[in-house]
């Protein structure tokens, strides 16, 4: 009973918005057993329940585990996150309500992990138009690796892209149709995932045809077209028109 009472006055002063619990992730089993044994270490028990669990569908390396510790009476949230050996280690510990972490130079827990004893709603951010655009900005190769030359000297072209939001981008070169009715030829595709706005890489792969078509140009109009998912959010496709040149 007890128990029960401090988590309805928890819930009771958080805002309870964002995906329904059946449809939300869970936190994998190795991250819930990080988080009881920091429970277990903090409140000096093996009394330990762990609730609730939730993997980021922002960032998948963050998990949320929370719960309560029956001989204490006390709630806990835990924070975790998966680091690049797949091991999962504790970031963040709280017990006390409104159960939210802090910031430290390791980076922002995903804003869809807190406050933890709900399943809130990350800020909607950019609009289609607005992606649209950001996307397109960046679909123009430039520099010398962009040149005839160079393209086929390392069979396509990589280029750093800063994603609008987290999310899948990919990218094709067709013949640009110039007004005519020939069937535009593809020339060049690639794909990368963001786990967040942070920018990445992107290598555009020359196809056969593509390399057969860039061996006997001197210049090439090309159209980039791309597609960009954000996470649990609709694909926005854009393009651009462009002219490479030996």
């Amino acid at each position: 009973m007890r128990r029960l009472t401090i988590l309805a006055g928890v819930l009771a002063a958080t805002t309870l918005t964002g995906t329904p619990a059946a449809l939300a992730a869970k936190a994998p089993p190795m991250a819930v057993k990080v988080a009881v044994t920091a429970a277990q270490t903090r409140f000096h028990t093996t009394h330990i329940h762990a609730d609730f669990t939730l993997l980021s569908r922002r960032d998948r390396r963050w998990a949320l585990v929370d719960g309560f510790a029956t001989a204490r009476n006390r709630l806990w949230a835990a924070w975790l996150h998966n680091d690049r050996a797949n091991r999962w280690t504790l970031r963040y510990f709280d017990t006390s309500a409104p159960f939210e972490p802090g910031s430290t130079s390791h980076g922002r827990v995903p804003c869809d992990l807190y406050p933890a004893f709900s399943e809130p709603a990350c800020p909607s951010g950019p609009s289609a138009t607005q992606i649209r655009t950001r996307v397109a900005k960046q679909l123009t190769p430039i520099g010398g690796a962009a040149r005839i030359r160079g393209l086929l000297a390392h069979r396509g072209y990589t280029f750093s892209f800063k994603p609008p939001l987290g999310g899948t981008l990919i990218v094709t070169w067709y013949t640009a149709s110039g007004g005519n009715s020939a069937k535009p030829k593809l020339l060049a595709r690639g794909h990368a995932d963001f786990l967040d706005r942070h920018t990445g890489t992107i290598k555009i792969v020359l196809t056969s045809t593509g390399r057969h078509v860039l061996a006997k140009a001197t210049s090439l109009n090309v159209t980039a077209k791309a597609t960009f998912t954000p996470i649990e959010r609709a694909a926005v496709t854009t393009s651009r028109t462009f002219t490479l040149t030996r």
